[in-house]
């Protein structure tokens, strides 16, 4: 089962990638979410979460700050094209962050 939020229909989010070291976030950073869960071991991921807006990607980051973790991210259009990044800025842009 495809895990990210274009095979789950949403429209317009991001899928927060957890990992456990830096260079796993790194590696994996271009890696479809489907494969990571398969070989989760082999990249180090932990788990992921889907934000439909801001709010709920500050809540995703807050959930986690305390860890030891790192984090790439795939933004998802609505047309169904992602961009694959580990950029917080391109999150903010692509959510409508306005503070």
């Amino acid at each position: 089962m495809d895990p990210s939020p274009k095979a789950q229909g949403v429209q317009k989010a991001v899928d927060v990638r957890v990992f456990h070291t830096l260079q796993q976030a790194i590696t994996a950073t271009y890696v479809q979410s489907y494969r990571l869960v398969k070989n989760g071991e082999t990249f180090g991921f932990i788990t992921h979460r889907i934000a439909a807006n801001f709010d709920e990607f500050e809540k995703i980051i807050e959930e986690f700050k305390n860890a030891d973790i790192f984090y790439n991210y795939v933004l998802v259009y609505q047309n169904g094209q992602m961009e694959f990044t580990r950029e917080q800025e391109k999150v903010k842009k692509h959510l409508g962050y306005r503070r």
